[in-house]
């Protein structure tokens, strides 16, 4: 939605506080789906093709992707594995 250039989502309270919210904007509910479907097929989809058909040429300049290595590095696992093993016991 940030990309898209919505605000806020329509119809959501992220909380009691936010209710009034939510209930008053119910009704952009459906016009805001639609606008962030149009924009996924306009830009998301697109993109990301276009970065598929680089990471199948073997480029790495992607426009709206990241290698999964990118997020996680190199024995991320390994070094978190035996916190995540002592907190569930």
């Amino acid at each position: 939605m940030e990309y898209s250039g919505a605000q806020d989502a329509y119809g959501i309270a992220y909380g009691w506080d936010e209710v009034e919210y939510a209930r008053r904007t119910i009704h952009l509910v459906r016009e805001q789906l639609w606008a962030a479907k149009s924009f996924a097929h306009s830009v998301t989809v697109p993109r990301f093709i276009r970065d598929a058909q680089r990471a199948a040429r073997g480029e790495r300049d992607f426009e709206g992707a990241m290698w999964s290595h990118d997020l996680y590095p190199r024995g991320w696992y390994a070094n978190l594995a035996p916190k995540f093993k002592n907190q569930l016991g």
